[in-house]
């Protein structure tokens, strides 16, 4: 049990350094910035969604 609780602190701290460093990424840009970027990553995240799926949206030509 000690083992797993370790293991999950270990983890806990690793999501906050993560979020901290997101953080201070985007902190670079303007809340406008920030919106489109999230914008764009939805839309690079679909397209690679439509890829794994088989229907990259090119339809044979």
């Amino acid at each position: 049990m000690a083992r797993w609780s370790r293991a999950r602190a270990l983890i806990d701290e690793a999501v906050v350094a993560h979020v901290d460093n997101q953080r201070a990424m985007l902190a670079a840009l303007s809340a406008a910035e920030q919106a489109q970027l999230a914008r764009l990553l939805d839309q690079l995240l679909a397209g690679l969604e439509r890829t794994v799926d088989g229907n990259d949206g090119n339809d044979g030509d």
